[in-house]
């Protein structure tokens, strides 16, 4: 798998996850509340390795450099930045759901989905396009493989996970 389609699997992933969050504030609440708790375990580790995967993917060191790739350097870094505070929203939602009023609950899901969403469509739109004028093809086959391999450990770690909420949701 190249470059761009293992990060097109990963967004679909991701989608799958998002999709699992939009059915949940759907669900009567105390349904709801246990099914946005338990997608958002799920949704943490998977933006913790979609970082990890993409500090690899866009390494400055990888790409050829020049007055061009300074911006798309800008853009890379302000995703990075919105990744980053996506994060941190999924980590207070997690810990403060209980607490949360049911209808800031569904719309803190809702805002974090369309967030997610806004962000892949921006990197498969824009970003991807340029990095691959960018990449040194030096370079490719090595970060294919290392982003591949990440990849695999995601779903592996989302694996695990899921056999554990699926344990939470039965008891």
């Amino acid at each position: 798998m190249n470059i761009l389609e293992t990060l097109a699997e990963e967004h679909r992933i991701f989608r799958r996850l998002l999709e699992r969050l939009a059915k949940s504030v759907t669900l009567e609440e105390s349904a709801a509340r246990k099914e946005i708790q338990n997608t958002l375990l799920l949704l943490f580790p998977v933006l913790d390795a979609h970082e990890k995967i993409e500090t690899i993917v866009f390494d400055p060191a990888h790409l050829d450099q020049g007055a061009k790739c300074q911006g798309f350097f800008q853009k890379v870094s302000h995703q990075h930045e919105q990744i980053h505070k996506l994060r941190k929203e999924v980590l207070d939602m997690r810990g403060n759901s209980r607490k949360r009023s049911f209808e800031d609950l569904k719309m803190g899901a809702l805002e974090l989905i369309g967030l997610l969403n806004y962000h892949f469509e921006l990197e498969e739109r824009e970003l991807w396009p340029e990095y691959s004028q960018f990449l040194r093809s030096t370079a490719a086959h090595s970060i294919g493989r290392r982003v591949t391999q990440k990849l695999k450990e995601m779903e592996l770690e989302l694996g695990k996970r899921w056999e554990l909420v699926e344990g939470l949701l039965a008891s």
